[in-house]
């Protein structure tokens, strides 16, 4: 029996009877980019049970990550890294969420036991800064033996930003005693959207019932920034030249909208 993935939006609900992999036929090892590798950590059990967070190779609460700011007076770094972990037990109560960002997690568990628990990259809406490329959704590599319940593994890129604004050449251009700036620039173009992110993962599941379901979205471009109208410029009494905008000056083109992120597709067979 298989499952196909439904596309633009990847949205796969599985109910489990066997082992299910799910992997992705584009990724390989060789072409993923080298990040940096946190220490392994091994648990005997994790609980998520609120909105937590990957970051610095550490699986943080809110409130973590407002004393680490308080006691190190610094803001955590976002660098991408790898995090291996080795669980007995991971539980998700109805409001636990694992946010990862561009990580890559590496999760082995013997048994999973989820109350609409989510792992995800980046929520909705989430943009990077004027004329910066949106960040790739991570990557997870998933073990278990066991799972019961319903979780949703949920990965998009971050959206791209918008493009900056174009400034008119400052330069300006003599002729018959007048000084003229030239035509107004093109605006900036939008960014890309980053890549959604992957997946890859195995659950064996020969006594439960279990629900995964997998949500792979596109990022969406940067906003492309307006021209910018040119300047007439004025020669003053004392030589010098002032720039003013008027009537006769020329718009520059509209950059144009960013490229929107890739995104990276899987695989679902399933295994009686």
């Amino acid at each position: 029996m298989s499952i196909k993935a439904l596309f633009p939006t990847i949205l796969a609900s599985l109910i489990l009877s066997g082992c299910i992999e799910v992997r992705d036929p584009e990724k390989t090892p060789d072409t993923q980019v080298a990040q940096e590798s946190a220490p392994s950590e091994t648990l005997d059990d994790l609980v998520i049970d609120q909105p937590m967070f990957l970051i610095e190779g550490k699986i943080l609460t809110v409130r973590d990550i407002k004393q680490i700011k308080f006691d190190e007076e610094r803001e955590l770094s976002q660098e991408p890294t790898t995090v291996e972990l080795k669980l007995r037990k991971l539980t998700f109560t109805e409001n636990g969420s694992l946010q990862i960002f561009s990580n890559d997690l590496v999760l082995e568990v013997e048994e999973i036991q989820s109350s609409n628990g989510r792992i995800y990259t980046y929520p909705q809406g989430t943009k990077a800064g004027l004329a910066n490329n949106g960040r790739d959704g991570g990557r997870i590599n998933l073990l278990a033996n066991f799972a019961s319940g319903r979780l949703l593994l949920e990965f998009r890129g971050e959206e791209g930003g918008d493009g900056f604004s174009a400034d008119p050449d400052p330069t300006p251009l003599f002729h018959r005693n007048i000084c003229r700036y030239q035509r107004g620039k093109r605006g900036a173009d939008g960014k890309r959207g980053g890549k959604s992110g992957y997946i890859e993962a195995i659950i064996k599941n020969e006594a439960k019932p279990f629900e995964l379901r997998i949500q792979i979205i596109s990022a969406k471009g940067g906003l492309p920034e307006k021209g910018v109208a040119g300047k007439i410029g004025f020669r003053l009494p004392d030589g010098s030249c002032e720039a003013f905008y008027n009537q006769f000056s020329t718009d520059g083109q509209e950059g144009a909208i960013g490229p929107t992120g890739e995104e990276e597709t899987s695989n679902i067979p399933i295994r009686n």
